[in-house]
């Protein structure tokens, strides 16, 4: 019997997502708040790319959350790197947990504070159970996501340019969720960041991706498009 599209993603995911579960339902039960970034979070908007990793931001020491959930479920592992992992049959899912905010050296959104996205049952049938995921909301996920891709734009490293491919296609899915949900990039949510900072990652998108030009015109206020496109 064919499967429908929602039961191969569900069969593709199916590691990411139990992992996802787990981790949100130990932190939210330690009042800990948290957003899912990176490739996991984009593929709850619609992504396809199946990433390896999950990636999430945690408004507490990242040392004492991970401690947390190594007490949580017999899931959450260390490797023998003392690297972070939820092991799931054959699968290990390795688990990133970072700090945001401006003192931080990524420079990634607080927690505390930033916007996020509750990704249900309802919009993501077939991924999502009964357990909503939260993310960060897309308005900002798209600024880290073009942060992450100017590092590698312009390089000739073949593993670089794979990656640089993978994070503009991200941020295309990104894109039309904002473009069909009448939402803008919301370049003042993320200050963390200087803005002429992000916009000058958004300029870089424009010039070097013109099949993104109408996406990038309809998501971004009027005033800061015209700001990038000068």
């Amino acid at each position: 019997m064919e499967q429908t599209q929602e039961q191969v993603l569900k069969n593709l995911f199916r590691s990411l997502d139990k992992s996802a579960k787990e981790t949100t339902t130990a932190l939210a039960g330690a009042n800990i708040r948290h957003g899912f970034i990176g490739g996991y979070a984009t593929s709850l908007l619609g992504g396809l790319i199946l990433t390896r990793d999950i990636d999430i931001i945690v408004d507490a020491e990242p040392s004492d959350t991970r401690n947390l959930l190594l007490q949580a479920h017999p899931g959450f592992r260390l490797t023998q790197s003392n690297k972070l992992v939820f092991v799931d049959g054959e699968e290990s899912i390795p688990i990133e947990l970072l700090r945001g905010g401006s003192t931080r050296q990524l420079k990634l959104p607080d927690a505390n504070t930033v916007s996020l996205l509750s990704v249900t049952a309802s919009s993501r049938p077939g991924r999502i159970e009964n357990t909503p995921i939260p993310i960060l909301a897309p308005a900002v996920l798209v600024l880290t996501k073009i942060k992450r891709w100017v590092f590698a734009a312009e390089s000739t490293r073949p593993q670089s340019i794979r990656k640089a491919q993978r994070d503009v296609q991200d941020i295309e899915v990104i894109l039309d969720w904002l473009a069909k949900n009448n939402l803008h990039i919301d370049l003042g949510s993320y200050p963390d960041k200087p803005k002429e900072d992000l916009l000058s990652g958004v300029r870089k998108l424009h010039q070097m991706h013109a099949n993104l030009r109408p996406l990038l015109e309809t998501t971004l206020e009027a005033k800061d498009f015209a700001l990038i496109n000068n």
